[in-house]
């Protein structure tokens, strides 16, 4: 086991001095000039013509279904009550209760 120890320690060495070795890469000098270029030009920007037509959609959709269930809130619950009466063959009398709870 003794062995093994010693040839790891050893292999740790050698990596340590050759890491001791290495110099600090020296890049492209004009790197950093281009990498600054880039970030100083605008960002590009989304063309507003193709928003407005898909806004102008969603908001007509947003309408639309808002006066739907507007209207849909204003018709009179009695003429509910009396469609469900008349599927299911029951007299008017048995669904005032239900049409004067609101």
């Amino acid at each position: 086991m003794d062995a093994k120890r010693k040839k790891i320690e050893q292999e740790v060495e050698r990596t340590m001095r050759s890491l001791d070795q290495l110099q600090r890469y020296k890049g492209d000098p004009a790197f950093f000039r281009r990498l600054q270029e880039r970030m100083e030009e605008p960002a590009p920007s989304i063309p507003l013509h193709r928003i407005d037509w898909r806004m102008a959609a969603a908001v007509a959709l947003l309408v639309i279904n808002l006066s739907v269930m507007a209207l849909s809130l204003r018709q009179n619950t009695s003429s509910l009550s009396e469609s469900v009466a008349e599927a299911y063959s029951l007299t008017a009398g048995s669904t005032d209760y239900y049409s004067n709870s609101n």
